[in-house]
C-alpha cells in the first residue's frame, strides 16, 4: 500500500508560494511607505544607505536602487556590477555619497584598497557641498550616519598622528 503524499505535496507547494510572495520586491518594500524609505530602512551593507541633498530621490530611482540592492543580497558579484553601473549612470544621485562610502568599506574589507580609496573620495566629493553649506544655514540633508563607514576607516589614522 502506497502512502498518500498528496497532503504533503500541497503543504510544500503552499509553503513555496508563501515564500515566493514574501521574497518578491513589492512585498519586501510593502513594509515601508515608499522605496526611498525601504532603501534607507534596510541593511544591505553594515551601515544603512542614506540619501544626501536638498531634495529626496525620485521614487523611480529609489525603486531601481532597491532592486539592485536586493540583487546585492542574493549575489554580491551580480549586485556589485549593478551598483557600479548605477553609480556611473546616476552620477549626481542623492544616494551616491552613501553608496560610495559603503562600497569603499566593502572593497577595503576585500583587500582591494585602490577602489576603496576611489569610492571614499567620491563619497567625500558628493557630500562636500552639503557639509560646507552647513555653516549658519541648513543647505541640505546629511544624515548623521551617512559617512560612518568612512569615519570608522580613517579614525585610527587620525589618532596615529
Amino acid at each position: 500500500m502506497k502512502p498518500n503524499l498528496l497532503p504533503f505535496r500541497r503543504t510544500i507547494f503552499s509553503s513555496c508560494l508563501v515564500l515566493a510572495a514574501c521574497l518578491s520586491l513589492p512585498a519586501v518594500a510593502a513594509t515601508f511607505r515608499s522605496f526611498t524609505e525601504a532603501v534607507s530602512g534596510s541593511y544591505f551593507f553594515q551601515q544603512p544607505v542614506y540619501w544626501v541633498g536638498e531634495e529626496p530621490p525620485s521614487e523611480a530611482e529609489s525603486q531601481l536602487l532597491f532592486k539592485i540592492l536586493d540583487d546585492w543580497r542574493v549575489s554580491q558579484q551580480i549586485g556589485l556590477a549593478e551598483l557600479e553601473a548605477f553609480l556611473e549612470t546616476y552620477t549626481n544621485s542623492v544616494w551616491a555619497p552613501s553608496l560610495h562610502a559603503n562600497l569603499g568599506k566593502f572593497y577595503r574589507d576585500s583587500g582591494r584598497y585602490t577602489p576603496a580609496l576611489e569610492h571614499w573620495e567620491q563619497a567625500w566629493v558628493g557630500i562636500k557641498p552639503t557639509v560646507s553649506g552647513r555653516r549658519g544655514q541648513d543647505r541640505g540633508r546629511l544624515h548623521p550616519g551617512a559617512l560612518d563607514p568612512v569615519a570608522r576607516q580613517f579614525g585610527p589614522l587620525r589618532n596615529a598622528h
